[in-house]
């Protein structure tokens, strides 16, 4: 026990003063025996003995009572815990997990609302936390500071590790000599990343209280993902994909366009926990569409947007004498213009406004050299085609022209493409399967190169047979002429029909149904009228934002990042005109049900909320006051003693 004021326990000398008073009182008297009194000598003895316990209470009661009201004036306390174990200092933060899966329904509300509240009604106004989330830190602010965040805080798509947050924490304290750190976490546990969380993560000095407010028996149905399975010249053939984590769920399943409905069906899941189902949209009108279902687990995953562009023709300009055959079959009317132009009827401006150009004629003057520099800069793509009168030094040449410096020489002996680079992204979803024993098309005379490049079909010599070197644009190099007296890879439908349509389509081929949040994507914007000194905006209801851009020779490079911030249909606008709609969802790894566990040390605490730790800080640091009880019983001994004045009488 201390005192507050320990200067006035000198006032218990004071007790002295009424023990002197009942001592001068008791004077001694000398006994006289009268006969005629001798029979009251019995009941004399016993007054005196009466009187003198009487008067020994009195004094009792009266020393108690000043000696209460002293100690009572004197504020004497029991230290708090924090006190004993000799802490002056205390750091707390806050860590509140705002992943999409906090908008899991906990009754009528969600998760995230529920940790809202108990923070907004708990957490003390002038003290001093550090506060963080998925994806803001705000150090040594109020608790005042603290709530008017919370206000305008929503979720976010950043999916962040428990290992990355404990790290950040590590980071953020400060540990001192007689300092205790305690660690909020708010979170629903969700183990996204199926990882562990080590001792080493979890510091000695720190006191975490966690509260958890996941539920393991929530049922859930998710709308996993959206593509095309087929497509025609009048309908688009779309599939999407439904997973459910119990056999017992059953949704409606629609397709809607602002408030107008497409398309619905129902599902249930008794069969299996995944289901696909497909349907038709119509393919010669943009859709800006939301898939939606109805569940009453995660919120975040009962909608799925997405877009679909109005068909565009690719633009393709060949630079010959005459259009081959093979490439009028590939690049048909109804998807494809197809242009030829010779090298005389070149201008300068001819080349920006198409998607693909290929080159077949190579004996070109050196002016045109700096046109399609200027062309691949503006992330062009060109196809180098030779033909039979192609020399290796007209290719060298070209190529030299095209900074790839090379050694080109000419190989005449009869081999085999027997290689297909199945890898490779320009083949993404073209071969089912890898085929090995195929009928190998020959080539009886081909260019090999010093400086290789990143190789798509290969010859059985080892050398490449067509080749992609990156520039801000991509260069396709064909080695071998194409003409049916030197190979008879033209009549390989399978592998030339692939080849071309796809390097076609590398720049313009349909933009993704939807991208996903938190990811690096890159969209391409076709256009031809963005200029240089007017940035392009991508807007969202109330959001409008100007994302990184780098303007092309038809078009615009949008590198999205962190950015936007939330799912939806967003709209490219340039001048307050549309030139295109972007669908972004939210991962669905978020909406995983595999809760991490923390290890069970001294210094990890489980609490129902933010109230259950804030009372344990305020008790921690709670002295116990023990003043009003020595004025109680002050009081009490002074009543007893007027009781026992006026009450036993002598």
């Amino acid at each position: 026990m201390k005192f507050e004021n320990p200067a006035i326990l000198y006032a218990l000398f004071l007790l002295l003063i009424p023990v002197i008073i009942h001592l001068v009182k008791w004077r001694k008297f000398k006994t006289e025996l009268f006969t005629n009194v001798d029979f009251l000598h019995e009941l004399e003895i016993k007054s005196r003995k009466s009187r003198l316990l009487r008067e020994l209470l009195i004094l009792f009661l009266r020393l108690l009572a000043f000696t209460a009201l002293i100690l009572a004036f004197a504020k004497p306390y029991m230290p708090s815990k924090a006190g004993r174990l000799h802490i002056s200092q205390i750091q707390n933060l806050i860590y509140l997990d705002n992943s999409m899966s906090l908008d899991a329904l906990d009754g009528n509300t969600n998760i995230w609302q529920v940790y809202i509240q108990d923070l907004l009604q708990n957490l003390d106004k002038d003290k001093i936390y550090t506060f963080l989330t998925n994806d803001n830190t705000y150090k040594d602010i109020s608790g005042k500071k603290i709530m008017t965040i919370l206000s305008e805080a929503s979720l976010s798509p950043v999916s962040t590790s428990h290992q990355v947050i404990l790290k950040r924490i590590k980071y953020l304290i400060n540990p001192q000599n007689n300092t205790r750190i305690n660690v909020l976490y708010a979170s629903d546990m969700q183990n996204i990343f199926h990882e562990k969380i080590s001792d080493s993560l979890l510091p000695s000095t720190v006191q975490y209280f966690i509260v958890d407010k996941h539920q393991p028996d929530l049922k859930n149905i998710s709308v996993d993902s959206l593509w095309i399975k087929d497509q025609t010249a009048q309908n688009i053939n779309l599939v999407i994909q439904l997973s459910a984590n119990d056999r017992s769920l059953k949704t409606p399943v629609q397709v809607v366009q602002n408030k107008t409905v497409l398309w619905r069906s129902f599902i249930d899941f008794k069969d299996s926990l995944k289901q696909k189902i497909t349907f038709d949209l119509p393919s010669d009108q943009a859709i800006n569409g939301k898939i939606s279902i109805t569940d009453k687990g995660f919120q975040f995953d009962n909608q799925l947007f997405f877009t679909i562009d109005k068909p565009q023709k690719t633009s393709i300009l060949i630079i010959a004498e005459t259009i081959p055959d093979y490439l009028k079959k590939i690049y048909t009317n109804d998807e494809f213009i197809l242009d030829k132009k010779s090298i005389n009827q070149l201008s300068n401006n001819d080349l920006y406004e198409y998607d693909l150009i290929i080159l077949s004629d190579l004996n070109l003057p050196d002016i045109y050299f700096e046109l399609l520099n200027k062309y691949m800069r503006q992330y062009g793509q060109l196809v180098i085609l030779p033909t039979a009168e192609t020399t290796a030094d007209e290719l060298s040449k070209l190529l030299a022209g095209l900074h790839i410096r090379n050694t080109v020489t000419t190989d005449t002996s009869r081999v085999f493409l027997n290689r297909i680079n199945y890898d490779h992204p320009l083949f993404d979803g073209v071969f089912t399967k890898q085929v090995h024993n195929f009928a190998y098309p020959f080539v009886n005379k081909h260019f090999k190169m010093s400086r290789k490049g990143e190789w798509i079909y290969q010859l059985s010599d080892r050398s490449n047979f067509v080749q992609l070197y990156h520039k801000t644009g991509q260069i396709y190099v064909v080695n071998a002429a194409l003409n049916e007296e030197n190979t008879n890879f033209t009549r390989a439908a399978s592998l030339i029909v692939p080849l071309f349509y796809q390097i076609s389509k590398a720049r313009t081929k349909r933009q993704a149904l939807y991208y996903t949040l938190n990811m690096k994507n890159n969209i391409f914007v076709k256009t031809d009228m963005v200029q240089t000194d007017q940035p392009v905006h991508l807007r969202h209801a109330q959001s409008d934002f100007i994302p990184y851009q780098i303007n092309q020779y038809n078009g615009i490079q949008l590198s999205l990042d962190n950015l936007p911030g939330s799912a939806g249909i967003y709209e490219v606008t340039y001048n307050n005109k549309i030139l295109k709609s972007i669908a972004f969802n939210v991962n669905r790894q978020e909406n995983s049900l595999e809760i991490i566990d923390f290890p069970k040390t001294r210094q990890v605490h489980h609490v129902d909320s933010a109230a259950s730790f804030i009372a344990e800080q305020q008790a921690f640091l709670k002295q116990q006051y023990l003043w009003h009880w020595l004025l109680i019983a002050a009081l009490v001994f002074l009543i007893v003693e007027m009781l026992l004045l006026r009450y036993w009488k002598l």
